[in-house]
């Protein structure tokens, strides 16, 4: 099952969503090599990847992960007795919504007195393409290490400035909606239907054995619906928004 099909339902499709961060939330760090971070700092440079680019293994340890913006969401009935399927009362029954919402089985309305043991249903959840740039809310040592070829850190220090700059910078290119910063939740991606919606939304979910990196991540979701690539902006004066900061 695919999430967000349509042109602005992207990160609205599986509520709750992680909250946005505000403005004030200053403390962002990006860990990168020295000549990258030296190229954001000088000339504005930042290559902006797209989550399914992250499902390519060769960005290294903790960038790169082939399920990344997937999971799935399962669901087991353990016993059901359904006696008249017009029941009011049967709309607080978790385990009668999971059959309709996992479009398991479908009780006719004359049916009576029907039971269902030990049933697992489960669904795949995946999401279109979009445009992401992550960074940290952790300034450690530890986190640094969770990147690959990562040796040194800047920190964004006017966070709306950056942001607004790198979003006319990748409009220039394609047109997109800017869908906030959102943090992480460091979970499996088996997940057990909460009895509502699809849960956590899927590009913001990475494994526990990341948690370390405490990943914060803009999202920018394309206006039209069309394969896309990861780009490389450039905007000099995106260097007056960030500043090297000593990893100890």
């Amino acid at each position: 099952m695919a999430l967000g099909k349509g042109r602005n339902d992207g990160l609205r499709c599986a509520p709750p969503i992680l909250r946005a961060l505000g403005e004030g939330d200053a403390h962002m760090y990006r860990y990168s090599s020295r000549k990258f971070n030296d190229l954001l700092r000088v000339m504005g440079c930042i290559r902006i990847g797209t989550l399914y680019d992250f499902r390519r293994i060769e960005h290294g340890h903790g960038i790169g992960d082939p399920r990344e913006g997937t999971k799935a969401v399962g669901h087991h009935i353990d016993h059901l007795f359904v006696g008249n399927p017009s029941d009011p009362h049967l709309t607080e029954n978790k385990d009668m919504r999971a059959l309709k919402a996992f479009r398991a089985v479908e009780i006719g309305k004359e049916a009576r007195n029907t039971t269902i043991r030990n049933m697992s249903v489960s669904r795949s959840v995946d999401v279109p393409d979009c445009f992401i740039l992550c960074s940290s809310k952790y300034k450690s040592k530890e986190a640094m290490n969770q990147f690959e070829g990562a040796d040194s850190c800047v920190q964004i220090v006017d966070v709306g400035a950056f942001y607004r700059r790198v979003t006319q910078a990748i409009d220039r290119i394609t047109p997109v909606i800017f869908r906030g910063i959102f943090e992480v939740t460091y979970q499996e991606r088996e997940e057990l239907w909460n009895g509502r919606d699809w849960g956590r939304h899927p590009a913001l979910i990475k494994e526990p054995k990341y948690i370390q990196q405490g990943e914060l991540r803009a999202i920018w979701q394309p206006q039209f619906q069309h394969e896309i690539e990861p780009l490389i902006t450039g905007d000099y004066r995106l260097g007056a928004y960030v500043k090297y900061v000593h990893i100890e």
